[in-house]
């Protein structure tokens, strides 16, 4: 998967020694489609999987996802003593967070990760506020866009957001019952990034979509 191959590639580049012994977490696991990939990196007892849906957890475990999968709160903490990963990936859900809510797990993310520690989410990039209005314009929405389609409306202010470094979110679109309010999409510049986190992290990065077109996210790249 694209996910996979990028992420591997920034861990050579950090110089991270990836062990089968390595504790891994997908954070935000839905049906356990990233869990999966990594199944032959990580031994399978080391592979951690949440989601804040009862729904992705009920699936994962009828779907025999072989990792220890439970659910996590909407907001932290999580029950995971400090420094209890080596790696942590989130796939396509900071790209639906709210700020509040994007800061507090990027904290979060530090707590859980062990000195040395590597993660990678996934963020909208800037070009998502031009694709979701080309998705307004092109009339008939199908169902699964339509809170994309209404998102960042006002796509004018919404770049000058962007860049100026502000952090871009727009609850339209929410997940659903239990999401409402912290959920929806959000668009994040490097530079927000940088200086949230940049005196948090020991190595905060981003990798734009179009340094991979493996998938049409940002990748953020930490390590501790």
């Amino acid at each position: 998967m694209g996910f996979k191959s990028v992420c591997l590639k920034e861990i050579n580049e950090l110089e991270f020694s990836v062990s089968p012994n390595n504790r891994f977490l997908d954070f935000g696991c839905g049906w356990g489609r990233i869990t999966r990939v990594f199944l032959n990196t990580f031994k399978p007892g080391n592979i951690f999987a949440v989601d804040v849906l009862d729904e992705a957890v009920e699936t994962c475990n009828k779907c025999r996802v072989p990792a220890q999968i439970s659910r996590t709160p909407s907001i932290p903490p999580i029950d995971f003593s400090d420094e209890f990963f080596d790696v942590i990936v989130s796939y396509s859900v900071f790209s639906h967070l709210s700020e509040e809510y994007f800061v507090a797990w990027m904290n979060e993310f530090r707590r859980l990760l062990r000195r040395g520690g590597v993660a990678f989410l996934t963020t909208r990039p800037r070009e998502a506020i031009e694709w979701f209005k080309e998705l307004r314009e092109a009339g008939e929405v199908p169902e699964y866009a339509r809170g994309a389609a209404n998102s960042f409306v006002d796509w004018e202010a919404a770049f000058a957001a962007y860049d100026s470094g502000n952090f871009c979110f727009d609850p339209e679109g929410s997940g659903g019952e239990g999401l409402t309010g912290f959920y929806g999409e959000s668009c994040v510049p490097q530079s927000f990034v940088e200086r949230t986190f940049g005196n948090v992290f020991e190595v905060t990065k981003m990798v734009n979509f179009s340094e991979h077109y493996l998938f049409d996210q940002n990748l953020i790249v930490l390590k501790k």
